[in-house]
């Protein structure tokens, strides 16, 4: 599963698996590039597991107003 983050990684997570060289500060491309053809092939179910919470439907995007109330 590939996961993208918006933030800089923490590139000390990296370094166990050799994919960080601290001494540099740079990532080992061609380590990371063997690992990626080395890899398996995953077994994910294509089933959604997710599900709405009706649990409170009246703050539902769709069945509010657009309209503000008045201040009371």
């Amino acid at each position: 599963m590939l996961v993208n983050q918006l933030c800089p990684p923490q590139f000390y997570l990296y370094e166990p698996a050799g994919y960080y060289d601290r001494t540099h500060g740079k990532m080992k491309f061609d380590v990371i590039e063997k690992a990626k053809k080395d890899a398996l092939l995953g077994n994910l179910s294509m089933d959604n597991e997710l599900h709405y919470n009706d649990s409170d439907p009246a703050v539902r995007s769709w069945n509010l107003s657009a309209t503000i109330p008045p201040e009371q």
